[in-house]
């Protein structure tokens, strides 16, 4: 495999997929008309510089508000009174939040599907509560745990009546 550490607009347009796979194994830093512009590294690299997650997100996406609007509504106390004892693996904060995201974002599919998408999107993963740094949870957990909650339609009603009161009623779930 050739490495490369520095590389310009048309070399990387030209070689992405061999520039990216040495990405992997150390940065490199792509150039634009001659001066630095984007550098290309591993998630394993970047995860380890990462100090604060909020520095990375946009502070305007819907899904931020969303966020500070659950944690003052006291809606994932109600969840989990609604929802019982010991039926779900994955705390009922990470869940409420998981439906939030897949009730409010129209283009989250099935579970596995929001599964992957939470585990590679920085906003999804602050969403739910998840560092950078901590690892998913198990796939199998999540997948019977969220199918479980979505099954739950009690849970489900909680979940959609907050978000159409908040403007996100193109619920797509």
């Amino acid at each position: 495999m050739t490495r490369y550490s520095r590389v310009g607009m048309q070399e990387l347009d030209q070689k992405l997929s061999r520039i990216v796979e040495s990405a992997r194994v150390s940065p490199v830093s792509v150039f634009r008309y001659g001066s630095p512009w984007v550098w290309i590294v591993s998630q394993e690299e970047w995860q380890k510089t990462l100090t604060d997650i909020r520095d990375y997100l946009p502070m305007e996406h819907p899904l931020i508000t969303l966020r500070d609007a659950v944690s003052e509504s006291g809606l994932v106390e109600q969840v989990t009174a609604m929802a019982g004892e010991g039926l779900f693996r994955l705390n009922m904060t990470a869940l409420t939040h998981i439906m939030l995201l897949r009730l409010a974002i129209t283009h989250t599919g099935n579970e596995a599907d929001i599964y992957h998408q939470i585990n590679y999107n920085i906003l999804y993963r602050w969403f739910v509560g998840l560092d950078v740094n901590r690892r998913m949870w198990s796939r199998d957990d999540f997948i019977r745990d969220v199918g479980a909650f979505g099954d739950r339609l009690e849970l489900v009603a909680v979940i959609k009546g907050f978000l159409d009161k908040r403007g996100f009623g193109r619920c797509g779930a």
